[in-house]
């Protein structure tokens, strides 16, 4: 909408508010771009709506009555759906998305590649609940992990199982391709398939279960519900197929459940251990469901460098696509 002119008012509803509004093109409409949720909720308390100028001088009463639920209920809808402006492509930014999960009341793990981008502010949240701000308060860019600090309260934490075995079921629960996908996470099952990464790399362990571009930092976990990983990256099929003539099929990797207890220990953050589930199985059904409990979606906005694209990064050398 254009805006053609812009004048100091005073808006006189359960509360007197002074500031500058903008009038549109059509001179019918007023514009405030940054109204406060205070400021809308005292024209919805208020049967009647005053607008003075600048000098206090009377220009129209409004009838407000029966607004009420109306005005609220569109505050309601921002507060939990805040919108995210979309950056134009000249300024290099770009938005970057993934999962972590909860390893203490207010404290959850990802992978560094999710936020070490990140140039405006960290959100979290569970699924239909409104997001909260976390910040980085630890970081291992060798091993890609990270810690972030929140005052969201987790649902539940994660406790660990140290040793996956050759073969076992895994499971991966995170929010890929974030808006188009489900925005209410997705469920995956899979097996371990080699107890080693790419070249042998005893950090990781590789796994068939499918994941995404936005899995990245969500739990690996074994059939008790305990986690056994961390999930970090797929097999470029695009650049193996370019080398080998060939595409890989579900060739994905998680980081292995000691490097992150070594992680959180040099952190400061003590994680809980589960050595009374190993050799208990439960449906995948209930796997899913306590990995609802523990994870979150990750999302900010970011500068877009070289090595980076939205929810993904590359890493060219292993054909690794993180």
């Amino acid at each position: 909408m254009a805006k053609s002119s812009q004048h100091q008012l005073w808006f006189i509803a359960s509360k007197a508010w002074h500031g500058s509004f903008n009038l549109s093109d059509d001179r019918k409409t007023l514009v405030l771009s940054d109204a406060s949720v205070d400021f809308v909720n005292s024209i919805a308390d208020t049967h009647q709506l005053q607008i003075l100028t600048d000098s206090k001088q009377p220009l129209t009463t409004l009838d407000m009555r029966d607004s009420e639920s109306a005005i609220k209920s569109v505050v309601d809808c921002v507060r939990d759906h805040p919108f995210t402006p979309q950056p134009s492509p000249e300024s290099g930014e770009t938005s970057f998305y993934g999962t972590a999960f909860f390893v203490g009341r207010h404290t959850l793990l990802t992978n560094n590649h999710v936020v070490k981008e990140c140039r405006g502010p960290i959100r979290i949240r569970y699924p239909d609940k409104p997001w909260s701000s976390a910040r980085v308060s630890g970081a291992d860019d060798t091993n890609d992990l990270a810690l972030l600090d929140t005052d969201m309260e987790s649902l539940a934490m994660a406790g660990f199982h140290l040793q996956p075995r050759l073969g076992e079921s895994v499971a991966a629960y995170g929010f890929p391709y974030a808006g188009v996908l489900s925005s209410s996470g997705n469920f995956t099952l899979g097996n371990v398939t080699s107890l080693t990464g790419m070249r042998d790399d005893t950090r990781f362990v590789q796994i068939s279960t499918p994941i995404q571009p936005g899995n990245s930092g969500g739990p690996l976990l074994d059939m008790s519900g305990s986690v056994v990983g961390v999930v970090v990256a797929q097999l470029n099929a695009l650049l193996v197929m370019q080398a080998d003539q060939s595409v890989p099929q579900n060739v994905n990797f998680a980081i292995q459940a000691p490097i992150v207890i070594n992680f959180l220990a040099v952190k400061g953050v003590t994680p809980k251990l589960e050595s009374s589930s190993v050799g208990r199985t439960i449906s995948p059904s209930d796997v899913a469901d306590l990995a609802k409990q523990v994870t979150v979606q990750v999302s900010c906005q970011g500068v877009a460098t070289r090595t980076s694209r939205t929810g993904q990064q590359q890493d060219a050398t292993f054909g690794v696509q993180r």
